[in-house]
């Protein structure tokens, strides 16, 4: 995971876009600018990367 989160953070100081599905929350918070939860095929939540963890929804429906 390490090195994938390095080569994501990588294309994305080159400015490219891209997207990803990962789980790994803590992962996508540190490389994404903006991150779409989904839950059942519905997006339950969509903002800053950095924020993803704050949402207790998210925490709820993924680590409980």
């Amino acid at each position: 995971m390490d090195h994938m989160v390095s080569v994501l953070q990588t294309l994305r100081l080159e400015g490219r876009l891209v997207v990803i599905v990962e789980h790994d929350l803590p992962s996508v918070q540190t490389v994404a600018d903006e991150v779409i939860v989904m839950s059942a095929g519905r997006v339950i939540w969509r903002g800053a990367g950095g924020h993803v963890l704050e949402n207790k929804g998210i925490v709820d429906a993924y680590f409980s």
